[in-house]
């Protein structure tokens, strides 16, 4: 099986790193874009073991490359002809998305609420609006944190805020020469909101901005 790391922008730079069978990724031109694949011999099973050498490898990759696009544990192909049949229809987009994740690095956010005591209502009139309100003002003070990290961001995403406790989950495409703000943006908004929890985790590949 040809198991697929990653796509890359053209000219591609390899890496030694020893990806899920011992084997390092090598290139395969694919039009406009590389792809970075390596041989496995039989099935792939998803162990904790097999996932991190996937993730070791793109780690590898994003160091090497300055346009990344990690593709997800477990895609294998037959040989090269089966990949570039399954591509084909989508180097364009691809391309584009490249060009688009081009220098950055991705950071995510999760941002929790202390739990509280279920405060009761007299009616269940009064308990909806009381839940109305707890819902809107939750939604602005997400904003309050999402807004200004993705102004450090070239893209961003969010979640909803459904959870009882969960106020933000978000993702930001942060370029490399502006991760000190954001970091400095993510300490500030911490300090200023003491009574939230924040986790901010990366830098990492932009997996959340994968076509």
């Amino acid at each position: 099986m040809l198991y697929l790391y990653a796509f890359a922008a053209q000219p591609a730079q390899p890496t030694e790193a020893r990806g899920v069978d011992g084997r390092a990724p090598t290139v395969v031109e694919l039009g406009a874009i590389d792809a970075f694949v390596a041989q496995v011999d039989g099935s792939l099973e998803r162990t904790d073991e097999h996932v991190l050498a996937h993730a070791r490898v793109i780690d590898a990759l994003a160091e090497t490359n300055d346009a990344v696009l990690p593709v997800r544990f477990g895609r294998g192909f037959s040989d090269a002809h089966d990949l570039e049949a399954a591509v084909a229809g989508r180097v364009a987009e691809l391309a584009r998305r490249l060009d688009d994740v081009r220098g950055c690095v991705e950071f995510g956010l999760y941002v929790v609420t202390p739990a509280q005591e279920p405060v009761s209502a007299a009616t269940g009139s009064d308990y909806l609006r009381r839940r109305l309100r707890d819902v809107q003002l939750a939604e602005e003070l997400a904003e309050h944190i999402h807004a200004p990290l993705a102004e450090h961001a070239r893209e961003s995403t969010r979640t909803s805020t459904a959870g009882a406790s969960t106020l933000l989950r978000s993702s930001y495409l942060v370029p490399r020469g502006d991760v000190d703000r954001f970091r400095a943006c993510v300490e500030d908004l911490q300090h200023r909101n003491a009574g939230l929890a924040f986790a901010c985790t990366g830098p990492w590949p932009p997996y959340s901005f994968t076509s």
